[in-house]
């Protein structure tokens, strides 16, 4: 059985147990082989060497038994020769093929063997236990940490060996997960595959490998700009604590490793503390125990574990019981029971050491084991979780508690490049007094705002260098969403509306403005004043049927009164020289004046007395009431409004018009709503935007804007920039509703790890309506000198016509008709109830009444003979007080 083709260092630890008298002394001697390369000779040595110190230290150890080494270097050599020097046990070698083979020869002679390396083979230890943990143990604790973040979904996966295969099995069998495996070939620059990953955009890595693996594969990665906080790192190494990562904690990388050793107990700090006062390696003197970043491996942690577990055992079992090694190899497989009784021994034994519990199962191998998962924060690496095979992954931390530590360690003191575009108010350029170049607007106050909530953070705002918002039509994204994907921005503050296909290549923060597609257009030219402007509220068929009703009621009223006998009465004073005539008030001019006095509002002493002229009185105010009402709150409108009447006011009116163009910004979240559109009006718009010759399409709102000012061109934009432009430009209008509803959000690389903190501050800044005030102020006040007038919300309906009013000319026709009818019957029954009865007859003294009210005078005798003798020449008016119950006659 020869060695491999290293060269092997072994220590000869040899236990002695005395007992002294007057008279002899016997001494037994237990000799164990530590078997190391020559690569691993120093740490292993030292490691071994302050555990035989401590054991002979502790007061559990047994009386009168005393742990010696020393140690003599074989190259190429054999067991068969090592077994020939008499030993009792093995511990190591460290590597898988030298291990096998001491084991393989152990297992033959029956020698109790400590396995000091990771065994794939799982075949059962005869002779032997294995203080390593097994592979399958790292295995379900990778797999159980990948699934349990669920972000952690998409990932590449390095392995340098075989067995580093094994250990990722786990992770092959997790569903909803996307990953991809490469190999990591040893003597090959890995470089050209990761740049094939970083064109891929792919962030996260499992790595397995050896530690000088990792710190390889870490200074390629840095070179390359995949060492950022946006990228995540696993690494399946038990010694990651033996790294440097002070270089990867300004900003903080996200990297995560394992550890089996458990640095915050007290027996681990103890034992630390000794051996740092014990040692002579500047590094172990220098290091902090309390820290979990140690220069002490695991390997080193398992040797000491291994000879604390050996000389347990000699405590508990009578060495003399034991068996040294054969003289050579020629006794392979003969029995050796006391040796079986030893090993059985150590499978009972329950030891705490650096790599905490150790406890074996009938197979041997390690079981209790607890595996610790240690990420990398800025003061060193943390305990976040741990697993062991009985409680699986749980958390080492309370959860509000990590939370604000890593939330410390991600924010702390970082500087973020902002990428934004210049369009006013979000941000505009303006000059200081020595000549540089400043940036103002929206998006500066909200970067400030957002700074007074985390002053850790600190931000340099810049345009976006290709004056691109961000597309993806030719398969890789462009603008403000290209430079966060290429890392080369941390976050992009602008007019980026959040559409689901940017939501696929970056995260968004809850929209900081609300929003939708409208269409800027130019005013139409308003139209000169009018002289006779104040007819407008009115149509002319109104204003003709309005004068036949002013010269209608005024002949129905003046008939009315010359009808109808109560409107004559006797003219002032009212003395006794004027008893003999009565008047009547309402002549043509009068009645004319009257109607058109109630229709101005003006009044007048004379008013009718008659029922039937104040029926027709009652129906013209009652008119005149509505008409004026009417007319008065449409000129209203027309006064405060230009009345301007635009050629188009409606998207479909756009689209169903070829003289005016339309169009938008190539490339933005616009050009994307008409791209993507299933509607039939917006693809037939898409359509002909696409065709136009020359291209309607513009590179920003600036260009667009003055498109629409130069006439025939409609550009389609968001109604909030629509918004700041028509309280600036009064010769710009918005037409028609917002096409959409979407919104502006802060967007960051995918998985960015200042994502919660600027999306919080949103949320805070929404809360307490400081964004409204921000939108206030930019919009409104700043750079505002004189507002356009407001648009006029009156007045939207063409002129009044007669169908709009006829209703009151209705009301008036019937209320003239009524009042012709009484004034009939008025004059009729005065006649019947007051002629004599000696006149020839009725019709007669009708006749002559109408005769009178027809061709005479506004004033007339009293016909006393017309009356009965006790009446006096007021007779009517008595008789008409009779009938109305009035009270008063004037006499």
């Amino acid at each position: 059985m020869k060695n491999s083709e290293i060269g092997i260092f072994i220590t000869f630890i040899t236990i002695f147990t005395y007992s002294s008298s007057y008279t002899s002394t016997k001494e037994k001697h237990f000799t164990i082989a530590a078997i190391f390369e020559n690569e691993d000779m120093e740490e292993l040595e030292a490691a071994l060497r302050h555990a035989v110190e401590r054991s002979n230290i502790e007061p559990w150890f047994r009386p009168r038994t005393r742990l010696l080494w020393e140690s003599a270097s074989i190259l190429k050599g054999d067991m068969c020769h090592l077994i020939k020097s008499g030993i009792n046990a093995v511990l190591g070698p460290t590597t898988r093929a030298p291990s096998w083979q001491a084991h393989s020869t152990c297992s033959a002679l029956q020698i109790p063997h400590i396995s000091l390396h990771e065994d794939f083979r799982r075949h059962k230890n005869e002779t032997g236990v294995n203080i390593y943990p097994a592979p399958s143990a790292i295995a379900q604790t990778v797999a159980a940490l990948v699934n349990n973040w669920e972000w952690f979904d998409e990932f590449i996966i390095l392995y340098e060996d075989q067995e580093g295969l094994i250990r990722v099995q786990e992770l092959l069998k997790l569903r909803h997960k996307s990953f991809q495996i490469y190999r990591l070939e040893p003597g090959k620059d890995p470089s050209p595959m990761f740049k094939k990953i970083m064109k891929a955009g792919t962030i996260r890595f499992v790595i397995d490998a050896e530690i000088k693996t990792i710190v390889f594969l870490f200074d390629r990665l840095q070179s390359l700009g995949m060492l950022t906080e946006y990228h995540d790192y696993i690494i399946i190494n038990y010694d990651l604590h033996t790294l440097d990562l002070s270089k990867f904690r300004q900003p903080v990388i996200n990297i995560t490793g394992f550890q089996i050793i458990d640095p915050t107990t007290e027996n681990y700090r103890d034992i630390l503390n000794r051996w740092r006062l014990r040692s002579n390696d500047p590094d172990i003197l220098n290091m902090d125990i309390a820290s979990p970043e140690q220069s002490i491996t695991t390997r080193a942690a398992l040797v000491y574990d291994a000879i604390l577990l050996y000389a347990s055992a000699v405590t508990m079992y009578d060495i003399k019981d034991l068996n040294k090694s054969p003289a050579t190899c020629e006794y392979y497989g003969l029995p050796n029971r006391k040796n079986w009784k030893f090993l059985n021994g150590i499978r009972k034994l329950n030891v705490t050491g650096l790599t905490g519990p150790v406890f074996f199962n009938r197979e041997g191998f390690r079981s209790s084991l607890n595996i610790h998962v240690v990420k990398n924060i800025a003061t060193g690496l943390l305990r976040i979780n741990t697993w062991n095979a009985e409680s699986g992954l749980f958390p080492a931390l309370d959860p509000d508690e990590l939370r604000a530590i890593l939330e410390a360690t991600i924010v702390q003191r970082r500087h973020l490049i902002v990428t934004s575009f210049l369009n006013p108010p979000l941000l505009m350029k303006k000059e200081t007094d020595n000549g540089k170049v400043e940036y103002e607007g929206y998006v500066m106050d909200l970067v400030n705002n957002i700074h007074e909530i985390y002053p850790q953070l600190n931000f340099t705002v810049r345009p976006v260098l290709d004056d691109k918002y961000g597309d993806n039509q030719t398969g890789k994204w462009n603008g403000m969403v290209g430079e966060l994907i290429e890392r080369k921005a941390d976050v992009a503050i602008a007019d980026l509306a959040i559409t689901r296909e940017r939501q696929d290549a970056v995260d968004f923060t809850i929209p900081f403005m609300h929003l939708g597609i409208g269409i800027l257009f130019k005013k139409a030219p308003s139209k000169p004043p009018k002289l006779f402007a104040f007819l407008n509220p009115f149509s002319e068929d109104v204003w003709i049927f309005m004068a036949t009703a002013v010269l209608g009621v005024s002949l129905m009223l003046f008939f009315l009164a010359r009808v109808s006998p109560y409107e004559w009465i006797n003219p002032p004073p009212y003395d006794s020289d004027f008893d003999e005539l009565v008047i009547n008030r309402f002549n043509l001019m009068d009645s004319l004046w009257f109607v058109i006095a109630s229709l101005i509002k003006l009044g007048r002493e004379d008013l009718p007395k008659a029922i039937s002229t104040r029926t027709v009185a009652s129906a013209w105010w009652f008119f005149t009431l509505i008409v004026v009402a009417t007319y008065t709150a449409t000129l209203a409108a027309f006064i405060t409004s230009d009345r301007m009447t635009q050629e188009i006011s409606t998207v479909e009116q756009l689209a169903g018009q070829t003289k005016v163009k339309y169009g938008c910004v190539r490339g933005g979240a616009t050009f994307n709503f008409f791209y993507k559109s299933k509607t039939p009006v917006y693809e037939s718009m898409f359509r002909l935007m696409e065709s136009a010759d020359p291209s309607i399409y513009v590179n920003n709102n600036a260009d667009g804007i003055q498109r629409v000012q130069n006439g025939d061109y409609a550009f389609f934009m968001e109604n909030v920039f629509i918004e700041y432009q028509t309280e600036r430009n009064c010769k710009l209008v918005a037409i028609g509703n917002p096409l959409d509803n979407k919104g502006y959000g802060i967007a960051m690389p995918k998985n960015s790890p200042y994502f919660p903190f600027i999306n919080h501050a949103v949320l805070r800044l929404q809360d307490n309506t400081r964004l409204t005030q921000l939108k206030t102020r930019w919009w409104q006040e700043k750079g505002l000198e004189e507002p356009c007038p407001a648009d006029p919300s009156i007045a939207d309906k063409d002129k009044m016509n007669i169908k709009d009013i006829g209703g009151v000319f209705l009301v008036l026709g019937s209320g003239t008709l009524f009042a012709c009818l009484v004034g009939v019957v008025e004059f009729m029954w005065f006649t019947h109830k007051n002629v004599r009865l000696n006149t020839p007859s009725m019709w007669r003294a009708m006749f002559k009444q109408l005769k009178f009210a027809v061709w005479g005078g506004n004033a007339k005798p009293i016909d006393k003979s017309s009356y009965s003798e006790s009446e006096t020449g007021l007779a009517m008016i008595n008789y008409s007080s009779a009938l109305f119950g009035r009270d008063t006659v004037i006499s």
